[in-house]
């Protein structure tokens, strides 16, 4: 246990040694934080799946017709209408990815 205690230690000093810069702690996002590009790539990347409009009492749902996302009335959206679902699970899975950098950073401070 001792000799693995004293690698880790030997290791971290060689990280310290090797960083000319710091290396400071990401802060974790909302869904404020998301920009307009970010969000064209959820909506982009989820293009296939068919969203549903989980906001209408009526429980219509849309279809994406390669342009825009119309509903059974005929009514368009540029944007998904369930992107804020979407953008909730970006937040979600980035801030996972930020926890795991965190904690990675921990260890070899």
């Amino acid at each position: 246990v001792n000799s693995n205690n004293n690698e880790l230690d030997n290791i971290k000093e060689m990280f310290k040694l090797c960083n000319n810069s710091l290396i400071y702690p990401r802060s974790y996002i909302n869904k404020d934080d998301v920009s307009i590009d970010e969000i064209k790539e959820i909506q982009s990347s989820n293009m296939i799946s068919s969203p549903s409009n989980n906001n209408s009492s009526n429980g219509s749902s849309f279809v994406f017709d390669g342009n825009s996302y119309v509903d059974i009335y005929g009514n368009r959206k540029d944007i998904r209408p369930d992107i804020s679902n979407l953008i909730d699970s970006y937040v979600i899975t980035k801030n996972k990815s930020i926890d795991k950098f965190n904690n990675l950073l921990k260890l070899i401070n």
